[in-house]
C-alpha cells in the first residue's frame, strides 16, 4: 500500500518546514510514501526528502490511487481551511502563533508522530565560489516580504569596506529586485538546480535574507542567517543561528487574486525592527541602517 503526502503550502519554504515531519512519517512506516508536489516550486523535492519513494503532481492522485492507498494532508486541517493567517483578526486571536506550532497541532491531530522542531540539514558538498562569502536573498513571491533593492545595494557596498565579499542567489527572471541589482552590479550566481543553491548557502559564512525558501534553507542547515521576516513573522523558526527581524506595522487592509494575496499598501522600509530571539519581555531594537545588519552578523569590526 501507498501513502500520499501532501506537506503545508505550495512553496518551497513549506517543504523545508516539513522536512523533518516528512521523514519522520517515513521511517515509521512500513509503506511507500509518495511526496505530493503541489505546484510547479515543489516539482523535483522529493530527491531532497530522506525516504520517498517517489513524486508525483497533486493533480495525478486521483488517477495514480488504488484500492488501500491513503492520503495523509497536512493541509485539510481547520488552522489551514478555516483562518487567514495574515488576517488582522488571526493577529489578535493568535498573536504570537508559530508555524512549528501550527504543525505539531496538526499533526497531533493526525495521530502523526513528528518531531518538527529537529533541524535535520539537507545533504549537500562545498562550493567554493561562496566560501567566506555573505550570500544575499532578496527574492520572494509577496510583497509585503520585500526590501527596496537600494536596502541591498547598501548593504553589500558597506560589507564590501570591511573586505567582506557577497554573492546573491534567487532567480533574476522572476523577480524585478534581483534583476535590478544584478544590473547595478551585485554579483549573482544562477542556481537552476535547488541542489546547487543549498550548496551555495552550507559552504557560506553567512546568509542575509528576505522570508523565502532559500532563507528557509539557511536555516536548516545551521548558516547564521539574519532573516527578515516583516509582517510575516508566523513564518519564523526559532534556532540559534537565526536572527529575525519584523515589522511593527500590522496588515490593516488586503485583497485576493486567485490563490495569492496581493496586498493594498506600500511596505514602510523605514519600521523594521529587531526582536532578539531570546527576549522574554517583547522588546525591540529599532534600525533603519544595513549597519545594523552587519552588527547582528557579528562582522562589524574591519577584517
Amino acid at each position: 500500500m501507498t501513502v500520499f503526502f501532501k506537506v503545508l503550502g505550495s512553496g518551497i519554504g513549506d517543504v523545508v518546514v516539513c522536512k523533518s515531519t516528512f521523514e519522520s512519517f517515513c521511517r515509521n512506516t512500513n509503506e511507500d510514501v509518495v511526496f505530493v508536489a503541489r505546484g510547479p516550486r515543489q516539482v523535483g523535492l522529493s530527491k531532497l526528502l530522506d525516504g520517498a519513494a517517489r513524486e508525483i503532481n497533486e493533480f495525478e492522485i486521483e488517477q495514480t490511487m488504488k484500492d488501500g492507498d491513503t492520503v495523509i494532508n497536512l493541509r485539510d486541517h481547520p488552522w489551514q481551511c478555516e483562518h487567514d493567517w495574515f488576517s488582522a483578526d488571526f493577529k489578535v486571536r493568535y498573536p504570537n502563533i508559530k508555524i512549528l506550532e501550527i504543525l505539531e497541532d496538526i499533526c497531533r491531530d493526525k495521530g502523526i508522530a513528528a518531531t518538527p522542531r529537529e533541524l535535520k540539514p539537507f545533504a549537500f558538498e562545498l562550493d567554493s565560489r561562496a566560501a567566506g562569502k555573505v550570500i544575499v536573498i532578496p527574492g520572494t513571491t509577496m510583497k509585503a516580504k520585500k526590501m527596496k533593492p537600494t536596502f541591498w545595494q547598501s548593504l553589500v557596498s558597506q560589507l564590501r569596506t570591511k573586505n567582506i565579499e557577497t554573492i546573491m542567489l534567487g532567480n533574476a527572471d522572476a523577480s524585478p529586485e534581483i534583476s535590478e541589482l544584478v544590473d547595478l552590479g551585485i554579483e549573482h550566481i544562477a542556481t537552476p538546480d535547488l541542489q546547487n543553491a543549498i550548496n551555495l548557502i552550507s559552504s557560506s559564512k553567512a546568509v542575509v535574507s528576505v522570508d523565502t525558501g532559500l532563507m528557509h534553507i539557511a536555516v536548516q542547515q545551521g548558516i547564521k542567517t539574519v532573516a527578515i521576516f516583516g509582517q510575516c513573522e508566523i513564518y519564523y523558526r526559532p534556532a540559534n543561528n537565526c536572527i529575525p527581524i519584523f515589522t511593527d506595522r500590522r496588515l490593516s487592509e488586503y485583497e485576493f487574486t486567485g490563490e495569492y494575496k496581493l496586498w493594498s499598501f506600500a511596505v514602510d522600509y523605514d519600521s523594521w525592527e529587531y526582536l532578539p530571539p531570546a527576549a522574554n519581555d517583547g522588546s525591540l531594537i529599532k534600525f533603519d541602517d544595513p549597519a545594523k545588519i552587519i552588527e547582528l552578523l557579528g562582522l562589524s569590526k574591519r577584517r
